[in-house]
């Protein structure tokens, strides 16, 4: 599904930085990455969605940066205060209507 998204995002002409965890997430963001959005799987090894929002929210130099969800359990309990949520499948023209208003800014 990463790549698949990846693929979508980037055939728009959005740069996108991808993860195959929540640590890896985290390990880019803390090293300098700041994307306009952070699109989270809740089910992901390692360090899960809520794992990793909790930990972005907490970090002062993160916590601003807008985070939206996909998920495939639409009736998953959901951290508040997130930007959007796409359930799956998610479809590219659903992807590109839900992430556009973070790219231009």
């Amino acid at each position: 599904m990463r790549v698949v998204l990846r693929e979508i995002l980037e055939a728009a002409g959005w740069r996108v930085t991808t993860a195959a965890n929540g640590r890896d997430a985290l390990a880019h963001l803390r090293g300098g990455l700041v994307p306009s959005l952070i699109l989270v799987d809740l089910w992901m090894p390692m360090m899960d969605g809520a794992q990793l929002i909790a930990a972005l929210r907490a970090d002062p130099a993160l916590a601003s940066i807008p985070i939206a969800v996909q998920t495939a359990h639409e009736e998953a309990a959901l951290p508040s205060g997130l930007a959007f949520v796409l359930v799956k499948p998610v479809d590219a023209a659903r992807l590109l209507a839900a992430v556009a208003p973070y790219f231009a800014r």
